[in-house]
């Protein structure tokens, strides 16, 4: 087993165990605002972000909505200054998710 493979296995232990904590979390949790922002909470703890945000897009009309956002504390929230996400950045966006 080459290098890439072990890196590639231990990132999917830490995906693999990350969840499993975030369910525990969230387990107990019935209104949905509340689940979706420890959702939000969790992938930006795993990624080392201070941010996690939720875009409904369109592709075909080419818009996008930012519909949920989470920040760590002391970091000021975006959701209302970028509610609607801009038709170049929609199509940045849609390329990337094309691509993988």
């Amino acid at each position: 087993m080459n290098s890439l493979e072990n890196n590639n296995r231990a990132a999917s232990q830490d995906f693999q165990t990350a969840l499993g904590l975030l369910e525990e979390r969230l387990r107990s949790l019935e209104d949905s605002e509340d689940i979706i922002d420890g959702l939000l909470q969790g992938a930006a703890e795993f990624y080392v972000a201070a941010r996690a945000s939720v875009v409904e897009a369109d592709w075909d009309l080419k818009i996008g909505l930012l519909t949920y956002e989470w920040c760590a504390e002391g970091v000021e929230h975006q959701k209302n200054m970028l509610q609607y996400i801009s038709e170049e950045q929609i199509e940045s966006a849609q390329q990337l998710w094309e691509r993988t």
